[in-house]
Parts: C-alpha cells; sequence; structure tokens
C-alpha cells in the first residue's frame, strides 16, 4: 500500500529521561508516529505476513541535517503491527530524503518483498 504523512517529517529521537526517573517520547515525534498510523489504515495497508519491501521517501521543511535511519526508524515503529508484525520481515528498504518548503511530508510504499530473478546481474548488464 502507498500513503502520505502530511507535515515535517520528524526523526525518531533518543528517549527523554526526566528528573522523577521516568522515561517519555518527544510528544512531536509521539503525534508523528500517531499520523503515521492514521494514514496508513486510511489506505488500507495491509498487514504482511512475509518479507517486506520499505519505500519511503522524506520531504522535510528545511534542509537542518537530519540522519535517514532516524527518520525511517520513526516509521517503522509506527508500522510494525500495522503493516508488519515484526520489524525483522523487512528486507528491503529504500530511503531517498530531500526539501520541500512549501508541502513537506513523507511518502510511504510498502508491498510485499519479491526476490530478483536468478538471472537479474546478466539482465542489468545487458548479457543475453
Amino acid at each position: 500500500g502507498t500513503f502520505t504523512v502530511e507535515g515535517d517529517p520528524v526523526p525518531q529521537p533518543r528517549p527523554r529521561v526526566y528528573r522523577n526517573g521516568g522515561v517519555g517520547e518527544d510528544p512531536r515525534a509521539t503525534r508523528h508516529k500517531q499520523a503515521t498510523v492514521m494514514a496508513a489504515r486510511r489506505a488500507r495497508v495491509p498487514l504482511i505476513a512475509g518479507d517486506v519491501e520499505l519505500q519511503a521517501t522524506y520531504l522535510r521543511a528545511n534542509a537542518r541535517r537530519c540522519d535517514w535511519d532516524n527518520l525511517a526508524k520513526l516509521t517503522c515503529d509506527a508500522l510494525t503491527g500495522i503493516a508488519w508484525s515484526d520489524d525483522s520481515q523487512i528486507v528491503s528498504v529504500q530511503v531517498l530524503k530531500g526539501v520541500d518548503r512549501l508541502r513537506p511530508r513523507t511518502e510511504v510504499t510498502v508491498r510485499v518483498w519479491r526476490p530478483p530473478p536468478a538471472d537479474w546481474h546478466d539482465a542489468w548488464e545487458g548479457t543475453p
């Protein structure tokens, strides 16, 4: 299934430790996870039982530094139990990161992973 989460993509932050000893998550990250879950449900993304391929494009409102893997981690955490049962099912990932100041968003495609044909290398090289 394919869906879009409107709004500035949020990277998965490190857990916060509070003075009282409690541990919590950044409220922005929590809201973005909830928006990801809602967008996936609206798009009727199916729960995949086998291997999963994930494609995600993160278009941020600014060019501030941000690691792609922290953006993907938040998406993966949000989709666990929605698109797959466990992150270990993800066998292929493509992440693109860019800037769209007018319409920041996250575009996600989740599908059953299909391995390339055994002769993919020959086809790639253009040999018969």
